[in-house]
């Protein structure tokens, strides 16, 4: 909640004073990455909420799974299949 509070005032997880600092995960390289390798072994499709899920238990996510399935669309690795929900 103290998360959502700071962001929501514009403010980072660094304008707080954390006994111990909470795992931030932004839309970087690394989360889309984390995402190929993930998919590489795999045969059957996954919906965009199962690779979101990858992260919840990981941090605090500062983006939203319309915002991981943009940046899965724009990198070349990946093939996506529209149907009623997205499928990589």
């Amino acid at each position: 909640m103290i998360l959502s509070a700071l962001f929501a005032l514009g403010k980072t997880e660094d304008d707080f004073n954390w006994t111990e600092k909470p795992i931030v995960l932004k839309m970087t390289k690394k989360i889309i990455d984390a995402c190929y390798e993930f998919l590489k072994p795999k045969r059957k499709p996954r919906s965009i909420d199962e690779l979101y899920l990858i992260f919840v238990f990981k941090g605090y996510l500062r983006f939203k799974e319309k915002d991981l399935f943009e940046a899965l669309t724009k990198d070349e690795r990946f093939i996506i299949d529209n149907g009623d929900s997205p499928f990589f």
